[in-house]
């Protein structure tokens, strides 16, 4: 009897041991699935992913440790299965968001085929939805044009362009023209899905259209218009600007906030005079935060070449947070959050060439940061003559150096 008693308990035992194992690699598979998922499908970036990984395969050994004690298989068993239904949970709503994402782009598609049938031999009709996807983008974008708008504007090649970005000192509207505190020239090729941000610093001394012959800061030549800031980084590169993108500090709050956040990196742990804190490594940040991050420079050493870097280190993440999968549900908001806070001069169908491009292949931007070097010191300006400021003499092996690149990107001259 005591023999047959045994017997039962030890394949009673057995089967609760199996069911456990089959527990667990079920939960596995399903973290896994989750985990690789979040990641190729854009919801997390990678470290994020990586992180939840490393957080569900604790779970599982906290899981081995309770099998482990006698008579607990079976409860290691049933959480098991709990974990793995909220792994398949994640899979499922995950699946749903990519799918509807999806959908944007194959409504066209679906359109198309049943038109095809009726005009045979006539080839595919244009993707419909595609197209009025990307006019919403393109109406909301051109709704902030400046009307004087400068004329040295080209139209550029196919898979490039170069476009001014400009971020001036103002909370509200675009009516006046602000200083220019932020001054990039992104070369955009589309081909090769490459950008390269060149940062030109604030108070860099140059010559430019309106200070006949004399010397001004780089900031100031906003005050004169927007045509007067692309002429002085023209002149300075020897580059021909196709576009420019101006945004007040509201804008860039409401578009970072819009896009649910942005991962930046940041080279040193510091904190601002609003005590926001930053540390070094990856941060993810809100629109304010965004905004402190990009505007400090009194706690580094390069103080204003050490926050060029933090502002296009900013642009990288946007870009890259814009151009995610998961943002295409979102991007509405972003083109709401920019009404009033930003003025542009490109084209609506080049908008929609992009946005349906993008919609289209989902392609991951590579971006390449260079800021121009300087040396600082005091001198009187064009805007504030009889009156020493500081400047930045910029050291002519770094404009070259910056030439040499932006001729790599096809733009530029011997």
């Amino acid at each position: 009897m005591k023999e047959k008693e045994r017997l039962y308990q030890e394949n009673n035992a057995g089967r609760k041991q199996w069911g456990y194992r089959i527990g667990m690699i079920l939960y596995m598979i399903s973290a896994a699935g989750l985990v690789l998922g979040s990641f190729r499908a854009g919801i997390f970036p990678l470290r994020y992913s990586l992180s939840l990984g490393m957080f569900l395969a604790v779970l599982g050994g906290i899981l081995t440790v309770i099998e482990r004690r006698r008579d607990a298989p079976v409860l290691a068993g049933s959480l098991a299965v709990f974990l793995t239904a909220g792994c398949l949970a994640g899979i499922f709503f995950m699946t749903r968001t990519v799918r509807m994402i999806e959908q944007v782009a194959e409504r066209g598609r679906l359109e198309s085929t049943e038109k095809a049938a009726q005009t045979a031999g006539r080839g595919a009709v244009p993707e419909k939805a595609l197209e009025k996807d990307a006019e919403k983008v393109s109406e909301k974008m051109g709704e902030e044009k400046i009307e004087n708008a400068p004329e040295n504007m080209t139209q550029p090649e196919k898979d490039s362009f170069l476009v001014y970005l400009s971020g001036v000192d103002t909370y509200d509207g675009m009516e006046e023209e602000p200083r220019s505190d932020v001054n990039i020239l992104a070369a955009v090729n589309t081909e090769t899905k490459k950008i390269l941000l060149i940062s030109t610093p604030r108070d860099s001394y140059l010559e430019f259209s309106v200070t006949e012959g004399t010397k001004d800061k780089l900031t100031h030549a906003g005050v004169y218009g927007t045509d007067v800031s692309i002429n002085a980084l023209e002149q300075l590169y020897k580059v021909k600007v196709d576009y420019y993108l101006q945004m007040n500090f509201s804008g860039f709050v409401r578009i970072v906030d819009a896009l649910g956040g942005i991962d930046v990196y940041s080279d040193y742990t510091f904190t601002t005079n609003e005590n926001e804190t930053f540390q070094q490594g990856y941060n993810w940040l809100t629109g304010e935060r965004a905004l402190a991050f990009a505007r400090e420079r009194y706690s580094f050493a390069e103080g204003d070449f050490q926050r060029a870097k933090n502002q296009m280190e900013i642009v990288r993440a946007v870009i890259q947070r814009a151009a995610s999968p998961a943002m295409l549900l979102n991007y509405n908001a972003v083109m709401e959050a920019i009404e009033g806070s930003v003025t542009v001069s490109i084209p609506e169908d080049r908008v929609r060439e992009l946005v349906k491009m993008q919609l289209s292949d989902h392609a991951q931007w590579e971006v390449e940061f260079y800021t121009v070097q300087g040396e600082g010191r005091y001198a009187e300006t064009f805007s504030i003559p009889g009156e020493e400021v500081y400047v930045v003499d910029l050291d002519p092996t770094s404009i070259e150096t910056a030439r040499q690149k932006l001729m790599q990107y096809g733009f530029g001259q011997e």
